[in-house]
C-alpha cells in the first residue's frame, strides 16, 4: 500500500498509515502483542515512505534547499535499511527476535538517534516535523511492546 501525500496535508498521509494499523487486524479476536509489533513495524515503513515522499514535495516547493533535502533522504534511507535487517529478525518470532535483542535494540536506536538528528539540525520545515514525530511515536510504540513481549529487557 502506498501513501499518496498532498501538498496541504503532509502529515495527513502519515496519519492514514496510522489509522490503517489499526484496519489490518483480523476481526475475530483481538491481536497479540507480538502482532501489534509486526503491524508497527509495517506502519514504521509506510511513515518512512511517507517521510522521503514529503521531503521531495517540499522541497520541490522551495521549502528545502537540494541539500538539505539529501540530508533528510540520507537519515531516510539510513532508516529503511535499518528497517530492512529489523524485519528480518522480527520475522523470526518472538523467539527469535529474543535471540537477537542486542540487535534489534541497536536498529531502534540508530533509527531514533537518526530522527533526533534531523529535527537538531534546525532543517526541518515545520511541515516534515509531524511525519518525523509520528516515525518516532512507532519506534517508541514497537519499543514499548517488544518489552511486554520480553523480547526485549
Amino acid at each position: 500500500m502506498l501513501i499518496k501525500p498532498v501538498r496541504s496535508g503532509l502529515a495527513a498521509s502519515a496519519l492514514i498509515a496510522l489509522s490503517m494499523l489499526a484496519c489490518a487486524r483480523a476481526p475475530s479476536r483481538p491481536a497479540t502483542t507480538y502482532e501489534d509489533v509486526m503491524a508497527y513495524n509495517a506502519a514504521l515503513a509506510e511513515a518512512n515512505l511517507a517521510l522521503a515522499k514529503a521531503v521531495i514535495t517540499t522541497q520541490e516547493e522551495g521549502l528545502l534547499t537540494k541539500e538539505q533535502a539529501e540530508s533528510v533522504l540520507n537519515a531516510q534511507y539510513l532508516i529503511a535499511k535499518q528497517h530492512k535487517e529489523l524485519t528480518a529478525l522480527l520475522q523470526l518470532g518472538p523467539e527469535g527476535a529474543k535471540r537477537n535483542e542486542a540487535a534489534i535494540r541497536a536498529f531502534l536506536d540508530s533509527i531514533q538517534a537518526a530522527l533526533d538528528r534531523q529535527i537538531q539540525s534546525g532543517i526541518l520545515p515545520p511541515k516534515l516535523g509531524p511525519v518525523v514525530e509520528i516515525i518516532k511515536l512507532i519506534t517508541q510504540a514497537l519499543l514499548r511492546d517488544l518489552r511486554l513481549v520480553g523480547v526485549i529487557d
